[in-house]
């Protein structure tokens, strides 16, 4: 069988949900599951911080955008 590594799951938040729930189903490690919790907090502030940081260029976009379709008759 041909081995591809796997780069994408590291990356993923999701992979550490699964691991937390594995733990949680199985008897935990704690030091897995803290490692696992930390991961997740990490993507949860930088999540939260680039939707800080997008927004308002996101709002003035769509807001852009609303005005044009309005203007073309497109939306009422």
């Amino acid at each position: 069988m041909d081995e591809h590594p796997r780069f994408l799951g590291p990356v993923l938040p999701f992979t550490y949900a699964i691991s937390v729930m594995r733990e949680a189903v199985g008897g935990p490690l704690w030091s897995v599951v803290a490692h696992d919790l930390q991961v997740t907090v990490v993507y949860v502030l930088a999540t939260l911080l680039l939707g800080l940081l997008v927004k308002p260029r996101a709002h003035r976009w769509s807001a852009r955008f609303l005005r044009s379709a309005r203007a073309s008759g497109l939306i009422h």
